[in-house]
């Protein structure tokens, strides 16, 4: 009986101590940025785990459309576009953003953005120039997959298939950080609790947090920004801002919280992004009234502001045929449900409520 209620209690004791993991690298949000990260680290034979608290990976990127710029790359200049430059990127991103970027990392971007395709593309991106410029952009510069289908999707897949083919890398989805440990000043690891509402700790040299924004979080969008109050959002539902209070928690600063974007182009209440490749390409916004009002590659936040004070607060994008025929986006918006189609100028007008002679004079 005594040797029995030792042993029981052995078990106990040994039972209800939890040893901590360790790893080099922890990368808390499993998008883009995240992956990036990950994949860099473990290239150079770091043990990374990575951590996301949505059920698929992804994030944002997933609904990443219209393209990357980057300035430079041999692609573009295979396009004959030789005076295109990592300055001047860096100056189209500061006018676009009303000079309020900081300068020093807008330029990093123009420097490294080819960089970041060329590794792409050694990984096995099936990237081409796009010769259509995005809103705000002087030089044409957006790559993307050579059959227009979507950019993020792509790359998603991309990574995710590379870090599979890695040992060093684990991913882990449905595992949501808690909290960013630190020790004497020092990030020291992250605390975790796991789909099974069960708490762990992982011990690490180090911390990526590429929790993504804010964007589905309308609360905090509108504490910050009280005009966007009741503004759908093309933003995946995990987009809720916890990364920063994570971040907070741990000393991090915040800056430039007000600057939020609309973006011109979303299907209304769905929240639906069109993609901006699409006016890149030469498609062009009408109102109610069947007329062009802005040059629709402007800077998104200068386009949504035109869309805005059209009489309706909407407006009608307009795209042809031959778009359609070789872009895999545009064809996807008509298998949607989204496109009003019109085999003429008049069945268009017709089809979206328009005056038919100003749609005419327009076109």
């Amino acid at each position: 009986m005594k040797r029995l209620l030792i042993a029981s209690l052995c078990t106990i004791a040994l039972s209800s101590f939890a040893f901590a993991e360790e790893t080099d690298l922890v990368v808390v949000g499993s998008g883009g940025a995240g992956m990036s990260a990950a994949l860099t680290a473990a290239q150079a034979g770091k043990k990374v785990i990575m951590l996301e608290k949505m059920p698929i990976i992804g994030g944002n990127t997933n609904r990443a459309e219209g393209g990357m710029n980057a300035a430079r790359t041999l692609q573009q200049l295979e396009h004959g576009i030789t005076h295109d430059s990592a300055m001047t990127m860096s100056l189209d991103a500061q006018k676009g953003g009303h000079y309020l970027n900081n300068p020093e990392l807008t330029l990093a971007l123009g420097e490294n953005a080819k960089e970041a395709e060329a590794w792409m593309l050694s990984l096995g991106a099936d990237f081409c120039h796009r010769m259509g410029r995005g809103g705000g952009q002087s030089v044409a510069r957006g790559h993307g997959p050579c059959d227009g289908s979507a950019v993020g999707a792509h790359i998603m897949k991309l990574f995710y298939k590379t870090a599979k083919s890695i040992p060093g890398i684990e991913i882990r989805p449905s595992n949501k950080v808690t909290e960013v440990i630190v020790k004497d000043g020092k990030v020291a690891g992250v605390k975790v609790i796991d789909k099974d509402k069960k708490e762990y700790t992982i011990d690490s040299k180090a911390v990526v947090l590429a929790t993504g924004g804010f964007g589905a979080n309308a609360k905090m969008i509108e504490s910050l920004r009280p005009e966007y109050k009741g503004f759908a959002t093309t933003n995946h539902p995990g987009a809720l801002g916890e990364g920063i209070d994570l971040g907070l928690r741990a000393g991090a600063t915040l800056v430039d919280m007000r600057e939020i974007q609309a973006h011109p182009t979303v299907v209304p209440v769905k929240g639906i992004l069109i993609s901006e490749s699409m006016r890149g390409r030469g498609a062009y916004l009408v109102n109610q009234d069947g007329k062009r009002f802005i040059n629709e590659l402007l800077p998104r936040d200068i386009v949504a502001a035109g869309v805005l004070a059209q009489p309706t607060g909407k407006a009608w994008i307009l795209i042809d045929n031959a778009l359609v025929q070789k872009n895999k986006l545009a064809q996807g918006y008509i298998q949607q449900g989204l496109a009003v189609k019109g085999n003429n100028v008049e069945e268009l007008a017709k089809g979206i409520g328009v005056p038919a002679a100003n749609l005419k004079a327009t076109m």
